[in-house]
């Protein structure tokens, strides 16, 4: 699981880096033209290592899993889309990947 956190860290640094040679690899891979691609990523917002760090953190508003789940959770049973929700939703989240990330390249929490 490390691996895969430091590899899709890795992708966003080439992204950033390389941005023409990143959509062209996105184009190709989606079946579509750079100048469709760019359609699709204004859309898109891909989040951070510091983006991440805070999505992992306990707090109020959308920007936090713990609490937006909690938020889609009331929803889905108001609704009756589902009967009742986990029990524990903390445990649904597991940040140590991410924290080892941050740490790795230097960034402290």
């Amino acid at each position: 699981m490390q691996a895969l956190v430091n590899s899709w860290f890795d992708i966003l640094k080439f992204m950033e880096e390389n941005p023409q040679r990143a959509d062209e690899i996105m184009a190709r891979r989606a079946g579509v033209t750079p100048e469709e691609l760019q359609l699709f990523k204004d859309g898109i917002r891909f989040f951070t290592i510091e983006d991440n760090l805070k999505a992992f953190s306990p707090g109020e508003g959308m920007q936090h899993m713990s609490y937006a789940a909690r938020q889609m959770v009331d929803f889905m049973v108001r609704v009756g889309f589902i009967s009742e929700g986990p029990k524990d939703l903390e445990a649904l989240f597991d940040d140590r990947f991410v924290r080892a990330y941050a740490e790795s390249v230097g960034i402290r929490r």
